[in-house]
C-alpha cells in the first residue's frame, strides 16, 4: 500500500465510478487513482462548496 500526503494541491474532479471516489483530478491535468481520499480543507476553505 502506498500513501501519499500533497499539500497545497488543488482537486479539480473527482474520479467515480457507481458512485463510489476512485481517484482525484488535481489542477495540473495529474490523475491520482485511490480507493480512499481524504479532503483536508483547513481554516481556509473557501473554495470548497
Amino acid at each position: 500500500m502506498v500513501e501519499k500526503i500533497r499539500f497545497e494541491s488543488r482537486v479539480t474532479d473527482l474520479i467515480l465510478a457507481a458512485s463510489t471516489i476512485k481517484g482525484v483530478v488535481l489542477h495540473g491535468g495529474e490523475s491520482i487513482k485511490a480507493n480512499k481520499v481524504i479532503l483536508a480543507t483547513g481554516h481556509s476553505a473557501r473554495d470548497i462548496f
